[in-house]
């Protein structure tokens, strides 16, 4: 598998993990190093929604990158999932300890609850 071409966008910080790329004005994309979904994050006037998490074990860097831009996950206003596979979700039960909604189309947030383990491709990633 090739590497990634590097983004025209601003990267305002980069790890081991992740990089975060600034695609527009208030829009950034936390783009993961590893097989792990990229997650969004738009700024509003008055709400804060990030588009997918990444994976659980991906959580420590996506807060690295939250914080740096001054938007911990206590400051998101929703989490929204595409989908329910876990490289887009894993991370999401983190920021269930706030205020934060979390929000799934009904059939993916079906598979989610009842932990459907095929559907959200959870031995491919081996995370819990």
């Amino acid at each position: 598998m090739s590497e990634r071409k590097p983004s025209p966008f601003p990267v305002l910080l980069t790890n081991d993990v992740c990089s975060l790329i600034q695609a527009a004005e208030n829009v950034y994309q936390i783009r993961f190093k590893n097989r792990a979904a990229n997650a969004y994050l738009v700024r509003g006037k008055s709400r804060t929604i990030m588009i997918d998490v990444g994976l659980t074990s991906n959580y420590p860097a996506l807060v690295e990158c939250l914080n740096h831009l001054d938007c911990p996950p206590d400051k998101i206003d929703m989490v929204i999932l595409s989908h329910e596979h876990l490289d887009h979700i894993g991370a999401a039960w983190h920021f269930n300890e706030s205020r934060t909604i979390i929000a799934a189309h009904r059939l993916a947030a079906n598979k989610i609850m009842l932990r459907d383990d095929f559907s959200m491709l959870r031995k491919m990633f081996n995370e819990p």
